[in-house]
């Protein structure tokens, strides 16, 4: 995963910053930057998590994932590994899906991540 994409994940997460105080500090105003440093966190969790998976991958599908996360076109995915349209769409990209899939750790999500 590159900076930017970090970066960017980081902004996501809601990165801990300085508590802002209206008025006298209640208990409140200290819940703020735990909850924010809880979710840079998890987030950094969830990255570290992400990027292990994707680096056991066979190399065609790191590349349909990290064009996914990139936010590539899917018809430039399809040609950076090789392949035309048609089997990128039926096999190539669901194969890349199902592998990462089965090979992302359930355990990393809490309950509240999968409201049932």
């Amino acid at each position: 995963m590159s900076v930017p994409q970090y970066q960017t994940m980081v902004k996501l997460a809601g990165c801990p910053s300085s508590p802002s105080f209206d008025g006298m500090p209640g208990p409140t105003g200290f819940k703020e930057p735990d909850a924010a440093m809880q979710r840079f966190v998890e987030a950094k969790e969830i990255i570290r998590t992400t990027d292990q998976v994707i680096s056991v991958l066979p190399a065609v599908s790191q590349k349909v994932i990290n064009g996914l996360i990139d936010g590539l076109p899917e018809h430039s995915i399809a040609s950076s590994c090789g392949y035309g349209h048609t089997q990128y769409y039926s096999k190539i990209r669901p194969h890349a899906l199902y592998l990462f899939a089965l090979y992302y750790p359930l355990d990393t999500f809490d309950e509240k991540d999968n409201p049932a």
